[in-house]
């Protein structure tokens, strides 16, 4: 799960989905660990741009199991449809609040959407990505 950093910008840095020798029945949040670093602190690949050319944020749709029966493709689809300048759409593995999908996360400032319909998509960017200003009713009710 990600966790807030006390105003510091981050950066999705890594992804481990892996069982490591887990049973099957262990809910999903319990195998995914999301490695998260500053950005300033992340940025030792030479061959990588600089920080000014990189996207400044990103948005991720979880595309686990649960998510994707409850329609992450198409919420992830919607997204890839309406580019937007300095933001990366990408889909990640499960983000561990299943039965609440699709999750939808958008970094730097980690904020959280639930149940994000498709038709939902061009409010979140409009308001959200461009305008700066949270969906508020679609917030996701646990962490706001």
């Amino acid at each position: 799960m990600l966790r807030k950093t006390k105003g510091k910008p981050i950066q999705f840095v890594e992804v481990d989905n892996q069982r490591q020798n887990q049973p099957k029945n262990q809910p999903c949040f319990n195998r995914v660990s999301v490695k998260i670093k500053t950005t300033v602190e992340s940025h030792t690949d030479k061959s990588a741009p600089p920080l000014s050319q990189q996207p400044t944020r990103q948005i991720l749709v979880c595309q686990h199991r649960t998510c994707r029966k409850q329609g992450a493709a198409k919420v992830l689809a919607a997204f890839q449809a309406l580019p937007v300048n300095g933001v990366t759409v990408s889909g990640s593995p499960c983000l561990g609040e299943c039965g609440n999908g699709p999750m939808v996360v958008v970094l730097p400032e980690e904020t959280w959407y639930c149940r994000v319909h498709p038709d939902e998509v061009p409010t979140v960017v409009q308001r959200h990505i461009k305008d700066g200003q949270p969906v508020k009713a679609m917030l996701y009710r646990k962490y706001y």
